[in-house]
């Protein structure tokens, strides 16, 4: 048994390594940052529906908006002509560090007879990706709501569907079918390429399952298996769910789960959202950083992981979302007094 192991497993309280040797500390600070690190890109759902950039220590990135370009028939003996392309940019920011971390007693970890640090780093991972996904969510969900930075750009669609809060099972199921179609509609009418994705609730992900063979009949065949609890496509969009699907305003701090000063939005009444990667850009300071060190005046120890990150609006056309009814009022203001619109802008008639 290795000095670091043998230290996460006696009496020594987690994380805590004054006897250690320099060396064996270092050992100790890269055994606990790759377990965070594996936890994080284990429970990251949103990883490849987004477009990312790292910085080296730049603050801010810059993304540029190009619009079409023209083709005509030439004649013989003109000039040839230039087109005029649209041009417009837009910069992603790193937000202030996201951070976790606990404080370790020394007097009571020497009481425990287990060892709890590989359930805390599990936790931290865990935290930092719940709370790194919704943030994309967010984004993605703002997209959905914007028009285009460029004039001759298409802006995001909402898609409303009452029925999806219907008093029957049937009718919520078919409603989101119906929608989830209508989505993949309105992406390809706005040209947009790549892997179209769906994500919702897993209350709405399992009606699906259990109403399959309704869907069977109506679309086509490809939604999945009851005994293996899958869904695999509606319309040819792959449907996924993640438990931290923003529903509720995340601009009220009393929603402390979802609360965000950076990319809050109002998010009551969204069902799913359905897209590509290219609707929201990440800027990544690096990956999780862990440091651990000893605490002489209260007695114990720290552990702190955090991440660098910024996000934001990259193109509006590429962003749907599904909703159960009306956009609350007041959203658009909210997000444009705290400056959350990125590379789009908002609806003209906005409340």
């Amino acid at each position: 048994m290795d000095k670091v192991t043998n230290v996460l497993n006696s009496g020594s309280r987690t994380g805590g390594f004054e006897d250690l040797e320099a060396n064996d500390k270092a050992l100790l600070i890269e055994q606990v940052s790759g377990e965070i690190l594996a936890s994080f890109e284990k429970n990251v759902a949103m990883e490849g529906k987004y477009q990312r950039k790292n910085t080296n220590g730049a603050k801010s990135v810059r993304f540029e908006h190009i619009g079409g370009i023209g083709a005509y028939y030439h004649n013989a003996g003109e000039h040839i002509q230039s087109s005029t392309i649209a041009h417009d940019k837009s910069e992603l920011t790193l937000d202030r560090p996201l951070v976790t971390s606990f404080f370790t007693d020394d007097f009571q970890e020497t009481m425990v007879h287990y060892n709890a640090r590989g359930e805390y780093t599990r936790k931290m991972g865990e935290v930092l990706a719940q709370k790194y996904d919704r943030n994309i969510q967010m984004k993605f969900i703002t997209a959905a709501r914007l028009r285009n930075v460029l004039d001759e750009g298409d802006g995001g669609s909402v898609i409303i569907n009452t029925d999806l809060a219907g008093d029957t099972l049937e009718k919520r199921v078919k409603a989101f079918a119906n929608s989830v179609i209508e989505a993949r509609k309105e992406l390809i009418k706005k040209n947009v390429t790549g892997q179209i994705f769906c994500i919702t609730d897993p209350d709405t992900y399992f009606e699906i399952i259990e109403h399959r063979e309704l869907l069977k009949d109506s679309y086509g065949g490809q939604v999945g298996s009851y005994s293996e609890g899958e869904v695999f496509k509606i319309g040819g969009v792959p449907i996924t769910y993640h438990n931290y699907l923003p529903q509720v305003d995340a601009t009220n701090e009393a929603n402390k789960e979802f609360y965000d000063k950076y990319h809050g939005i109002n998010c009551t009444g969204t069902k799913a959202i359905v897209g590509t990667s290219e609707a929201v850009g990440v800027l990544r300071g690096g990956d999780v950083t862990t440091k651990i060190w000893d605490d002489s005046g209260r007695m114990g120890s720290w552990t702190r992981a955090s991440i660098a990150c910024g996000m934001g609006v990259l193109r509006p056309e590429c962003a749907v979302e599904i909703r159960s009814a009306a956009l609350p009022t007041g959203w658009a203001k909210i997000i444009k007094e705290n400056g959350r619109i990125g590379a789009g802008r908002l609806p003209r008639d906005y409340a």
